[in-house]
Order: C-alpha cells, then sequence, then structure tokens
C-alpha cells in the first residue's frame, strides 16, 4: 500500500507543518503518555562529576570524579593542537587515583565531564610519582584548530 500522511499539530519554525503517519486511534491511547521525574542537575559538570551512590568502584565509573583546575600559559587547559601534554595533579588527591582526560568546549569555555567512553584518556595512577601524557586535543566546538582539554580526577576507591 501506499502510506499516507496527515498533519501532526506540530510546525516547523518556519511555520510549516510537520506531518505524520496517517493511522487510526484506538481510544485513550495517549493516557499513559505522560510521566514526571525528578533529577539533578549539576551547576557544573555532569552526572560523570556526581558522586557514586549504587558503590561503584569501577576506573571505568561515571559517577564520582571532580575537575581539577589545570594552568597553562594562557591561564586555562589551552594547549597547541598535538603536542604532548604532562599535567601536574595536585598532592591533595588520594592514590590511586583514576584520572580522565575530556574535551574541552571553546564555546563555553569550560571542561565538558566525559563518560569513560567518550574519555580522550582513562587510566589509574597509582602515586603522586607517576605521570600522564597525551597529545593535544582539538576543541569540541571551535572554529579555529586550537587545542584544550579538560582534567578529571576520582579516588580509585571512592570512599578514600
Amino acid at each position: 500500500g501506499v502510506q499516507l500522511w496527515e498533519p501532526s499539530g506540530f510546525t516547523t519554525e518556519n511555520g510549516e507543518s510537520i506531518n505524520r503517519m496517517q493511522c487510526d486511534f484506538i481510544p485513550d491511547w495517549d493516557v499513559s503518555n505522560q510521566a514526571v521525574y525528578d533529577v539533578f542537575v549539576p551547576p557544573s559538570g555532569s552526572f560523570v562529576t556526581v558522586p557514586c551512590v549504587n558503590g561503584e568502584i569501577s576506573p571505568l565509573r561515571n559517577c564520582g570524579f571532580v575537575e581539577v583546575a589545570v594552568e597553562s600559559e594562557e591561564g586555562e587547559a589551552i594547549c597547541e593542537l598535538g603536542t604532548a601534554v604532562n599535567p601536574a595533579i595536585p598532592e591533595s588527591f588520594s592514590y590511586p587515583l583514576i584520572i580522565r582526560v575530556c574535551e574541552r568546549s571553546a564555546s563555553l569555555g569550560i571542561g565538558v565531564a566525559c563518560t569513560f567512553t567518550n574519555s580522550l584518556v582513562n587510566t589509574v595512577v597509582a602515586s603522586q610519582s607517576e605521570s600522564i601524557s597525551f597529545a593535544c586535543p582539538q576543541m569540541r566546538d571551535s572554529e579555529e584548530l586550537s587545542g584544550g582539554y579538560a582534567l578529571y580526577v576520582s579516588p580509585l576507591n571512592p570512599e578514600d
């Protein structure tokens, strides 16, 4: 058969009708199509920077991280695209430590608190004497080829 379309009742920014597939709705089809949830949205960061609440202990977890202020000559985590970066980790953290490197947003001027899957680097450092190194990544949403990153850390055991 031929698919038929009908106006959905919604319009685009230009006022054009948004169509949907034509169908015969059963009575009360939309009775259960609504839900309300209370969610916590941190003032900065993401769910990655919210404390872990379910006993997560893996370096692959996506909670319990804090952003580390990184200083460069420009005063923030800016670097020359592709060059080696060896950030210093403050001594105030408990080791072993998970270090996660994430993108930095040029538009927002802040780091993007990333998940393990989206991280540029995610590694465990056993002591202050260890270091990490990575190539300076391109900033997200940058109109120029500029580099920057964000550094997040968490104790390997969140209870430390």
